[in-house]
């Protein structure tokens, strides 16, 4: 999980931004989840958006192929 976090150089809060997004996906799919993060400081989002968080999930089990 890499997050995207607009912010002023030198700011210190991007990776608690992360770790929050990260509590979410263990809220969602379970303890099971532990994603390894990465932050990163951007001067802008597009969209001034205020947080852009990329994931690449692997779902196993349920019997499916």
């Amino acid at each position: 999980m890499v997050g995207y976090v607009p912010s002023a150089p030198g700011c210190a809060g991007r990776t608690g931004v992360v770790a929050g997004a990260g509590e979410l996906l263990a809220g969602l799919f379970g303890a099971a989840v532990r994603p390894a993060c990465g932050a990163v400081g951007m001067n802008i989002l597009p969209l001034d958006a205020p947080v852009e968080i990329g994931v690449v999930l692997e779902v196993s089990g349920g019997g499916g192929r």
